[in-house]
This record gives C-alpha cells, structure tokens and sequence, in this order.
C-alpha cells in the first residue's frame, strides 16, 4: 500500500506533483506555481542529482561493513537511515 501511495505522489513528466500543488487555493494560482515550477528546471535538476548522489552515498554507509566496527553502530545505521530518507524526500520534492 504505501507503494502505492508513493507513486501516487511521483510527478510525471512535465508536470507538478500534487502535493507541491496542495497550498493552491485556485487554478489561477496552480497555474502560475506551475509555471513558476517549470522555469526552476534547471535548478531543481541539480538539486535533485545532488539529493540522489547523497542517498546513494548514505546507502553506501548503510551497507558498509566497516558501518558495524564502531560500538555505536546501531545509532550511526539509524543516523544515516534517516538522512538517506530526507534525501529520497528532497529528491521527490525536485524531481521535474
């Protein structure tokens, strides 16, 4: 279900996810953060290369076994679990 619900929230192509869209009271508004959006591209590419080389990066940590040689190791995997989730975020977030 929470498949799902993520692809539910995946942009297409050209378009502005939904939930970037929520705030919009009327289409007049949609529109111009649409547009507002699409003249970003160049920008929230980056960003989002950047978010995605930081995820993998953090899955690399994660899948580390030097990662269990430290003896908090538990806290480091849940430290980097969650920055990898805030990047998956960002990167959802910029993905055009």
């Amino acid at each position: 279900m929470e498949q799902q619900q993520r692809e539910n929230l995946q942009p297409q192509k050209g378009k502005v996810s939904e939930r970037l869209l929520k705030h919009c009271k009327t289409q007049e508004e949609r529109d111009e953060f649409t547009r507002a959006y699409q003249r970003a591209k160049r920008v929230l590419t980056e960003l989002n290369d950047y978010y995605q080389r930081e995820t993998e990066r953090m899955s690399d940590l994660i899948d580390s076994p030097k990662g269990f040689e430290t003896p908090n190791w538990q806290y480091l995997q849940a430290y980097y679990a969650g920055y990898r989730k805030a990047m998956r975020i960002a990167s959802d977030t910029t993905r055009i």
